[in-house]
């Protein structure tokens, strides 16, 4: 007991220079500390904010963006002690929003640190300190996938199809971002290309006027797809039409068989198209048998296509207009002359000769043919295109001369040659005198 009060005693005695020395030696240490060891700042750039708790939105049934870069702080200023705030690097600053902290605003705070010395750091900040957010409802949308070929192929070559491995695609993402999806493709460039072809290609996502839908806040379960592509060598070939009877009585064909167009151009493999010289349309769709008028048609020509030969042209549907042209028969009367019909095989023991015919007390100036044909034919037609002829041997023949008869009157058939299209009604006599010489 005595020994702690000589204790007592002795911390007691001089008190006060005691407790000066004391604060004397903390102003000493503080200046030396801070001398050697001062509170210094550091500026780190574009720190990315770490999301927390984010099932907070996505357990909901949604989805959100980032709006603003505010994922993105530009500046993080630290103060700390300098043997701390030399050592530290981008890496070691934190930028955290946990979602568990969105407000109805869909903002969410943004908590600075680091992740090492933390105790020597006097302070922490960021140029920007709120995450915003869009949050919509997740749509999730399957949509058929197709494949474009693109590029120039090697000239008389197309493409005969693109075809990719897998039909659809699934994409997700905003509702409103999904919705402006109508369209996935495959493109696969064919330029130069003369054989078939099978390619990896990326899928794109196409609105409803064809542009390019890139988003990053969509996601698609498959990025990209293989696809076979199908090089096929192409031909023209001309169409042509056959039909079958003939019109009704009194009509006729008026012109060849107008087909329009003329000609196509399809596509194939060389082995089938080599033996492909016409596209022939013919069968009972293209009967004329008692028609009064013209035929006129337009025909599919897909079901005339041999297995694996298609139009080279996707723009061509593959219909044609045909048309065989009928019209009345034309009748026209025309005075044939008789200085130019001609007599012949006239056997060597007789003459022949022809007798003008009268038609009341007028003397005619030839025999009277009835032709028919295409008006037009027969309204071009000229007298000087007949040729006309009788056969003297038929006459005598007729004439039967015997005893004492010296001449006689018969009538033979003129045997007309006429212009292609035009031929004769009926038959026309010649009135010719037969003597013996």
């Amino acid at each position: 007991m005595n020994k702690l009060k000589r204790i007592l005693t002795v911390i007691a005695r001089n008190w006060t220079w005691k407790l000066a020395s004391f604060a004397l030696a903390f102003i000493v240490w503080f200046l030396v500390t801070n001398m050697d060891n001062p509170v210094t700042v550091r500026r780190f750039y574009n720190i990315p904010v770490t999301f927390r708790n984010t099932q907070v939105v996505t357990d909901a049934g949604q989805v959100f963006e980032v709006l603003d870069d505010s994922g993105m702080v530009g500046t993080v200023t630290v103060s700390a002690r300098r043997e701390v705030a030399d050592t530290l690097t981008k890496d070691n600053i934190v930028a955290v929003a946990d979602f568990n902290n969105l407000t109805s605003r869909n903002t969410v705070d943004i908590v600075f640190g680091v992740n090492r010395g933390s105790s020597s750091i006097t302070s922490i900040g960021g140029s920007n300190n709120t995450l915003k957010l869009r949050i919509e409802e997740k749509k999730t949308k399957t949509l058929e996938l197709s494949a474009q070929a693109v590029g120039t192929l090697s000239k008389g070559y197309v493409v005969g199809s693109a075809v990719t491995a897998q039909n659809l695609i699934r994409i997700s993402g905003p509702a409103s971002r999904v919705d402006q999806v109508q369209k996935a493709v495959a493109e696969v460039d064919v330029t130069g290309q003369t054989t078939d072809a099978e390619t990896q290609a990326d899928i794109k996502l196409l609105n409803e006027r064809g542009k390019v839908v890139a988003d990053p806040s969509i996601t698609q379960n498959i990025a990209a797809v293989n696809v076979h592509v199908t090089i096929l060598q192409t031909k023209t070939v001309p169409i042509t039409l056959e039909t079958s009877g003939q019109p009704a009585d009194g009509y006729l064909l008026s012109g060849s068989p107008v087909v329009d167009p003329e000609e196509v151009e399809i596509a194939g493999k060389s082995a089938t198209l080599s033996s492909i010289k016409e596209i022939s349309l013919k069968g009972e769709e293209f009967s004329i048998s008692g028609r009064k008028e013209s035929l006129q048609l337009t025909v599919d020509l897909k079901p005339y296509l041999p297995d694996g030969v298609v139009f080279a042209d996707d723009a061509f549907k593959g219909r044609v207009s045909v048309t065989e042209p009928i019209e009345k028969e034309g009748m026209k009367t025309v005075v044939i002359p008789f200085d130019q019909i001609a007599i012949t095989n006239v056997p060597e023991a007789y003459t022949v000769h022809g007798e003008k015919p009268s038609i009341g007390s007028s003397p005619s100036d030839g025999v009277n043919v009835v032709l028919k044909g295409k008006s037009s034919d027969l309204e071009a037609l000229s007298v000087t295109q007949i040729s006309a002829s009788a056969d003297g041997a038929q006459a005598v023949t007729r004439a039967n001369l015997s005893g004492d008869d010296v001449q006689a009157r018969v009538s033979v058939p003129l045997s007309l040659s006429l212009p292609e299209g035009i031929t004769q009604e009926g038959t026309a006599a010649l009135t010719l005198i037969v003597a013996k010489k």
